[in-house]
């Protein structure tokens, strides 16, 4: 009887292990999905539900792409010289197009707190430009351009990994080298990173991870700099992300980032 019992723990331990192996795969091939995507309508119905509790993938992909904007979100300023830096204030005009990358404006040597507002709250996130000065540089920059204002708060895995930025939104007309991430352990839970293209190329798209899964998922290839942590309203992020209705359903459920205020501690 010992040794039955033994068996059929050892036989769920080996199910438990392929469950887990199975949805990580499934949490890369969504991601690598939606990071290849170009503009695309983001309140399409059955672009972004991902994968289901029983580990399947229920992904539809949009057939089309399109560079429209929808109407809730303000197209903003273009640049058509070389991108300065931009006033810290608040005062600076919002810009979403830029003719080229910005330069370094941050302190590399401060940290920085960035404050999501959102109908529902606050998500504070804090940045550390000694994580990857480059990535931090380009967050803390296209915020006090208010290019995030509006955008849209991505459910891209549930219970796992918020995104926003151009996440098929809109095109800030520019792209840098992300530097893969070093070290045994390069994400962790609350994680802030920048999210990557296919090339390895990156711009204004920001991810907030909040679940182990998705960790497990990006160790393998660390391509995504991290720039910091989320610190301040974890469980409003939780909620957001256990609630289906928040992914793109309609203008009236989707969670939209209002304004980026940035500070320094």
């Amino acid at each position: 009887m010992r040794r039955a019992a033994r068996l059929r723990a050892e036989t769920a331990s080996q199910r438990g292990g392929y469950r887990r192996k199975r949805r990580q795969r499934v949490i890369v091939a969504s991601m690598a999905a939606f990071l290849s995507l170009a503009m695309i309508i983001p309140l399409a119905a059955g672009v972004l539900t991902l994968v289901t509790g029983d580990d399947t993938p229920t992904t539809t992909l949009p057939t089309t792409t399109t560079t429209t904007i929808p109407d809730f979100v303000d197209a903003g300023r273009t640049l058509t010289v070389d991108t300065p830096c931009p006033a810290t204030d608040g005062t600076e005009e919002r810009t979403t197009t830029f003719a080229t990358p910005p330069p370094i404006c941050i302190d590399t040597t401060a940290t920085y707190s960035a404050a999501l507002n959102t109908q529902l709250g606050d998500i504070v996130l804090t940045i550390d430009p000694a994580l990857d000065a480059d990535a931090a540089n380009l967050f803390i920059v296209m915020a006090d351009y208010g290019f995030f204002d509006g955008l849209p708060l991505f459910n891209i895995i549930p219970d796992g990994l918020a995104i926003s930025g151009d996440a098929g939104v809109i095109d800030a007309g520019f792209s840098i080298p992300a530097t893969p991430v070093d070290g045994d352990e390069p994400y962790g839970v609350n994680s802030v990173v920048m999210f990557a293209d296919t090339n390895g190329q990156m711009a204004t798209r920001f991810g907030l991870i909040t679940s182990q899964e998705v960790v497990d998922a990006l160790v393998p290839d660390p391509a995504h700099p991290v720039i910091g942590e989320v610190t301040g309203g974890i469980d409003l992020l939780n909620s957001i992300l256990a609630d289906p209705g928040t992914i793109n359903e309609s203008i009236d459920t989707v969670i939209r980032i209002d304004s980026v205020s940035i500070t320094t501690p």
